[in-house]
């Protein structure tokens, strides 16, 4: 028995059976999952980023193009043998996401070892790999999102494979370790490349997320905090330069496209996901939603849910 579970084969193996109990037993959609199918569909058939607006395949930028692109390459594999697009597809993407959240189980084992070796280099990080791979296998509320088409398989991979160059950026800053590393063939001693790939797996998660460059906004106050007190605001400027310049490289593609198709400069997606032109009522959103809130806010409240009917 502690052979298996001192495996990660085994961690895999019940992470696997899990997650095809939520594909074959429990699979859901929402609203969002039969846009992003219609703009993939648009997109691998007709060659147009947009969804149908009276029976035309209308451009638009309401979604990060991510997933789209996950989907219209799920479809163009799949497409062949099946034949099968859209909802008659989503067993395929399903299937998809399972291998990638088993590669997000592994990043987060990868990254529970190093964690404990940031706190304690005598640390054993073969048994904290195996452990966090069994966490994050067995974990329900992350694991049921194999079974919805939608962006969050993606974005807990990058987000997860974002924070491995962050932890050790912050801590190389934070001990002072580019002062005594190893001499790095192009980069010389210093931790540029880390930076650059934190900024770039951003960038490709924001591909999926737009909000996701609040990761880099986190590292970048903790870095300050760090750098200001040592001085060093001209590293910290430096880093959050080169962080920023690589996570705009993947957004460089879809924000050209939008001022070229679109013409607006939009390199996230709408605030209000509002259709290229359409008109916003701001001034009536802002003054609806403090209403709405605190509606919310009374009728979910705890003393009113234990009220009886």
């Amino acid at each position: 028995m502690k052979r298996i579970f001192s495996s990660p084969i085994a961690a895999l193996i019940a992470g696997l059976c899990l997650r095809l109990l939520f594909v074959l037993k429990f699979p859901a959609n929402s609203g969002d999952t039969v846009l992003y199918e219609q703009i993939a569909t648009n997109w691998l058939q007709h060659h147009v980023y947009g969804m149908n607006i009276q029976d035309q395949a209308v451009p638009v930028d309401m979604r990060m193009p991510g997933y789209p692109a996950f989907l219209a390459l799920v479809y163009a594999i799949t497409g062949a043998i099946s034949g099968h697009v859209g909802e008659a597809a989503r067993l395929w993407v399903m299937i998809a996401q399972v291998v990638m959240d088993l590669l997000t189980c592994l990043l987060v084992a990868w990254l529970a070892s190093l964690l404990v070796l940031i706190v304690n280099d005598r640390a054993r990080p073969q048994r904290v790999f195996i452990a966090g791979l069994w966490l994050a296998a067995l974990c329900p509320f992350t694991a049921n999102y194999v079974a919805v088409p939608l962006t969050e398989v993606w974005a807990t991979f990058f987000t997860t494979a974002a924070l491995l160059p962050l932890c050790v950026v912050i801590t190389r800053a934070q001990n002072r370790w580019w002062r005594r590393s190893e001499q790095h063939w192009i980069l010389g001693k210093d931790y540029w490349y880390l930076t650059g790939l934190a900024g770039l797996l951003t960038g490709l998660c924001t591909l999926f997320r737009p909000e996701a460059p609040l990761l880099l906004a986190a590292a970048w106050l903790v870095l300050g905090a760090i750098l200001m007190a040592q001085r060093e605001s001209l590293r910290w400027l430096r880093t959050v330069a080169l962080m920023a310049a690589f996570c705009a490289v993947p957004l460089s593609p879809w924000t050209i496209r939008n001022t070229v198709t679109l013409h607006e400069f939009q390199p996230l997606a709408p605030r209000n996901s509002n259709l290229p032109g359409e008109l916003v009522p701001s001034g009536f959103m802002s003054w609806e939603k403090p209403g709405c809130i605190a509606f919310a806010t009374s009728i979910w409240s705890p003393g009113n849910l234990t009220k009886n009917p």
